[in-house]
C-alpha cells in the first residue's frame, strides 16, 4: 500500500493505493499431428507427437487470431490463433521437419487496483478507525486466453487442416470484478 500525500482535514488523509501488475509473453506451442503418420510404430509415437513439415508456399499471415462462430447459433466458439495453412502433412515414413514450440501463444495480462480510505474515530479511543476499500481486479478487463492444443492434422480427417487444434475455446482468469468493504478496528 502506498499512502497518498494528502494533508489537511479528516477527508483529505488516510488514503492508500495499491497496484499489482502481472504481465507474460506467449508461451509456446508445438504444432503436432495426432497419428503415426511417419510409421514409426505406435510405442515410439506415444513417446514423442510428430511434427508438420512448414509449407513453403502459405497464404494469409501466420497469426491471424480470427474469432470463428458456430454456423447454427451464431455464437462465438474461439479465437483461431495461427494459421494451418503454414503446415503440410509429411510424406508417409517421413518425419515432419517443424521444430518443437516453433509457434508462440496468446501473451497474459492483468492488473489489480486498490483505493483505501481509513479514518480515525478519536471520540471512540485513540486506536479506533473505520476502513473502507475498494478493490478493482482484472482493471482493464482484458481477456487473456488458453493455449491452443496445437494439432494440425488429425487421422479423422487425413489432409484436412484440423482448425480446432488451432484455436483457443478458454479463458483464463476472469472478467473485471469490483469489490467493496469497509471494517471497523478497535
Amino acid at each position: 500500500m502506498l499512502p497518498l500525500p494528502f494533508r489537511g482535514n479528516q477527508l483529505k488523509e488516510g488514503w492508500e493505493v495499491s497496484l499489482i501488475a502481472s504481465a507474460r509473453s506467449g508461451s509456446p506451442v508445438s504444432p503436432v499431428i495426432s497419428y503415426d503418420g511417419s510409421n514409426l510404430g505406435a510405442a515410439n509415437f506415444i513417446q514423442a507427437s510428430e511434427r508438420p513439415n512448414v509449407n513453403p508456399n502459405p497464404t494469409g499471415s501466420l497469426y491471424e487470431h480470427i474469432v470463428t462462430v458456430s454456423p447454427k447459433t451464431q455464437v462465438a466458439t474461439g479465437v483461431q490463433l495461427f494459421n494451418p495453412e503454414y503446415f503440410q502433412q509429411p510424406e508417409p515414413g517421413y518425419a515432419g521437419n517443424v521444430g518443437r514450440d516453433s509457434i508462440t501463444g496468446p501473451g497474459f495480462f492483468d492488473g489489480d487496483i486498490s483505493l483505501l480510505k481509513n479514518t480515525k474515530f478519536r471520540k471512540l479511543g485513540e486506536s479506533t478507525l473505520l476502513q473502507i476499500r475498494a478493490d478493482v481486479f482484472n482493471v482493464l478487463n482484458h481477456t487473456n486466453l488458453q493455449l491452443p492444443s496445437g494439432t494440425v492434422f488429425t487421422s479423422s480427417t487425413p489432409g484436412a487442416y484440423n482448425i480446432a487444434g488451432t484455436q483457443s475455446t478458454a479463458i483464463l482468469g476472469s472478467a473485471r470484478q469490483l469489490q467493496f468493504s469497509a471494517r471497523l478496528v478497535f
